[in-house]
């Protein structure tokens, strides 16, 4: 797939101090850009919700969060109903079944991992 236009990498760094994260940076080049970011996984979703703000205040136009795993734990219903998030992707390594049918329908999309593990394991093998 060609998107036929640069794209550009940024970082938003999080800061822990005694178990207090701040992260108050605006990104720079996000306006009226489509921003994706990355994470591990989403747990609570505070990290990524406060992302989410800091590229919003930042003049981002559309928001989309990618993750190996959601977890979804207790509080990340907030994120993903937050009208500030326009998309959610994720691997189907962990099902989402914290989260309301109704929310996943409307803003997750969930992506097959089987390929990629398989694709390792050959490597592996083949080694």
């Amino acid at each position: 797939m060609t998107m036929n236009e640069d794209v550009e990498l940024g970082t938003l760094g999080k800061r822990r101090l005694d178990h207090i994260v701040s992260d108050e940076e605006t990104p720079s080049g996000v306006r009226e850009r489509t921003v994706v970011i990355f994470d591990d996984m989403i747990a609570s979703g505070s990290t990524m919700l406060r992302a989410v703000k800091a590229c919003r205040r930042g003049g981002a136009a559309y928001v989309i969060l990618a993750a190996t795993h959601g977890l979804f734990l207790p509080g990340a219903q907030k994120l993903v109903a937050s009208s500030l998030v326009d998309r959610i992707i994720i691997s189907d390594t962990i099902p989402p079944f914290r989260l309301d049918a109704g929310l996943v329908t409307e803003k997750v999309t969930i992506l097959s991992a089987s390929q990629s593990i398989a694709d390792g394991i050959r490597s592996i093998v083949a080694a």
